[in-house]
């Protein structure tokens, strides 16, 4: 009797039942979850942007949905869409921008660009004189 309360106890402990959670979770996932760091890390820049830009746009998930496709944004870009309009990433500071806000990521408006160009390109900026 002393032995099953003892188990029961260690049962409903938390830390006991998340460790063999995040084990039996592992050992079930563990060839997924190796691919998928396996392929993310390996992913050139110019593939990273693209995903995050498909996700933005495409996924009702995501936090920055509504400022990307819930404002009616597609992508319409492929792999090589993308390094024949603009080519690879010039350096680290550059990521994939827009040209024109309220269109499509398509050939012909997208560009890379630094955070200052791109803090520059956005709906709310305003020219001064």
């Amino acid at each position: 009797m002393r032995l099953l309360d003892l188990r029961v106890k260690n049962m409903f402990n938390k830390k006991v039942y998340m460790k063999r959670y995040k084990q039996t979770y592992y050992k079930l996932h563990k060839s997924y979850l190796i691919a998928q760091a396996a392929l993310w890390n390996k992913a050139n820049p110019e593939v990273r942007a693209l995903v995050n830009a498909k996700y933005r746009c495409e996924n009702p998930n995501s936090r920055a949905f509504k400022s990307y496709g819930g404002r009616g944004i597609r992508f319409r870009l492929t792999l090589d869409d993308l390094i024949d309009d603009i080519g690879l990433r010039p350096g680290p500071e550059f990521s994939i921008d827009r040209i024109d806000n309220d269109g499509d990521y398509v050939i012909g408006n997208i560009r890379w660009a630094t955070r200052k160009q791109q803090m520059n390109n956005r709906r709310n900026s305003r020219c001064l004189s």
